[in-house]
């Protein structure tokens, strides 16, 4: 009989999640399409991520539809407030774009309701083992003081309308 170590433990030994395991936060998150939604829109999933969390699980609940036609890419944004020159109190939160698809790449959700996890779904690079800040390539200095916002970017809307429901596994030191 033949003994194997789990390939995580063997890449990231000081890591406990891989070894004797980590508490796991679930944010519950839905991506809304309706008529009024067009390509390139984003939608906020999670708000405050730190950079040292990692995505462990990006998982389509029991009961989800597929929407054929929809494509998102799932990645990461960071807040900026947007003063504008003429109106200085004006402090609307906005999300720019850090790395758009570092998580899930053009996936469509027809394809999707095959598989229970989508998280680093066509994306032949993609490490489990990675937090945040290395999947993005970020160094301390760029690290945004609010942490990190996980957006779905509508690539493809289709002719569609409905809910994308998700559930997105944090694993947070």
């Amino acid at each position: 009989m033949a003994t194997y170590k789990n390939p995580y433990a063997v890449a990231k030994p000081l890591d406990p999640m891989f070894t004797v395991g980590r508490v796991l936060r679930t944010v519950q998150a839905q991506i809304a399409i309706g008529a009024e939604s067009a390509n390139n829109d984003v939608i906020i999933l999670a708000k405050g991520v730190p950079p040292t969390a990692r995505v462990a699980r990006i998982m389509l609940p029991a009961g989800s539809s597929a929407l054929t036609g929809c494509t998102v890419d799932i990645g990461l944004y960071k807040m900026q407030k947007n003063i504008s020159a003429e109106e200085a109190t004006d402090l609307a939160t906005e999300y720019v774009a850090v790395d758009e698809d570092c998580l899930v790449d053009g996936q469509s959700f027809a394809t999707a309701m095959n598989n229970v996890d989508i998280v680093g779904a066509n994306i032949a690079s993609f490490d489990r083992t990675a937090d945040l800040a290395t999947l993005v390539k970020a160094s301390a200095g760029e690290f945004p003081s609010g942490g990190y916002a996980i957006g779905a970017k509508l690539v493809a809307k289709g002719s569609v309308n409905g809910n994308i429901e998700l559930d997105i596994l944090i694993e947070q030191a």
